[in-house]
């Protein structure tokens, strides 16, 4: 039912919902799973409320992978990461300063 009719959920279930999908995108990314993470985003996005929250959390995975790769020193695929979020969110405002 949750991935049918997702806009017949009430507020609290689509809400928990909306935070299990940040939740498993987030665990990916702690273990460095980013591809994942993000494949996460995309194949659950019917529970996201709107496209404004798909793209929250795909930049906050986004901006951890090239966090993650400018601490292991790796500056070049940082900015590949960062290309990447621009490409796909032109006017996201963390993306736009990074």
């Amino acid at each position: 039912m949750v991935r049918r009719h997702p806009h017949r959920l009430p507020g609290q279930v689509g809400n928990h919902a909306h935070q299990h999908v940040r939740r498993s995108a987030a665990e990916d990314a702690d273990a460095g799973r980013f591809e994942a993470a993000l494949a996460t985003v995309a194949s659950a996005e019917d529970l996201l409320p709107d496209a404004k929250a798909r793209e929250q959390t795909s930049v906050a995975v986004l901006d951890r992978w090239a966090k993650a790769r400018m601490k292991a020193g790796a500056f070049a695929e940082a900015a590949d990461v960062y290309a990447r979020a621009r490409t796909q969110f032109p006017t996201n405002g963390l993306v736009k300063q990074n």
